[in-house]
């Protein structure tokens, strides 16, 4: 089973009066929001961990304050003591977590304007061809969803600075989301996309023969009501 939650963080915009929050998450995480100079990603990132942190407690029945983060060789984070899996991204104004006894990648990206060719070499032949069909006022907007889809593609299998962006392909013609490497359909893995707020792709991968729960969307204030 893996569950997903999402939370919107524009309630708050001023770091300063949630400092005292960095009290209750990692050193690691304390070490890298002082390292951002703008109010709004050091708010993303501490939501990032308190998030995931709730919703292990009300989810799984782990102590808040027992949670403790390791490092793989490669840099991935893990719970110390624990077998379950997880994942988190943040965009704009809204912070994702999914977590549960399956690997699994998950990624949210705000929708922008953009030039298209100068980021085509990410996609291959066959998605280029899938975003030049579309009317250019929507291109970027595929650009985006297809770019949530590999994204949480590479972050769960772990493969990100190994896996070219153009080396694996989405199809998304059919009922399915399929991805198809070296010419052959992945079984493995299935996904979740969908459109929020109408700004916002967000993109879930996980193994085909896991349950995906639906997106529980949390209240920043409630979330940060438990750690006082």
């Amino acid at each position: 089973m893996i569950y997903q939650g999402i939370v919107n963080v524009s309630a708050i915009n001023d770091f300063d009066n949630v400092n005292y929050l960095t009290d209750c998450v990692s050193a690691e995480r304390k070490n890298r929001i002082s390292k951002f100079l703008r109010d709004e990603d050091k708010i993303r990132s501490l939501a990032a961990e308190l998030l995931l942190r709730h919703m292990l407690s009300t989810i799984y029945g782990i102590n808040v304050a027992e949670i403790m983060f390791g490092a793989d060789k490669y840099g991935k984070p893990y719970l110390i003591g624990s077998e379950l899996k997880f994942n988190i991204t943040h965009s704009g104004d809204y912070v994702a977590c999914a977590v549960g006894d399956a690997d699994m990648g998950i990624d949210i990206e705000k929708i922008s304007r953009m030039e298209l060719p100068e980021v085509y070499s990410v996609f291959s032949g066959s998605e280029r061809e899938m975003i030049n069909a579309l009317p250019q006022d929507i291109q970027a907007d595929m650009f985006y969803r297809l770019w949530t889809l590999k994204e949480s593609y590479v972050k769960k299998t772990g493969d990100g600075l190994h896996c070219p962006f153009d080396s694996f392909s989405f199809d998304l013609t059919g009922d399915r989301i399929l991805l198809k490497n070296s010419k052959k359909t992945d079984s493995e893995n299935a996904f979740f996309n969908r459109k929020l707020d109408g700004r916002y792709w967000y993109s879930v991968c996980f193994p085909s023969d896991e349950r995906l729960e639906d997106i529980a969307e949390y209240d920043l204030l409630r979330v940060i009501d438990a750690f006082r």
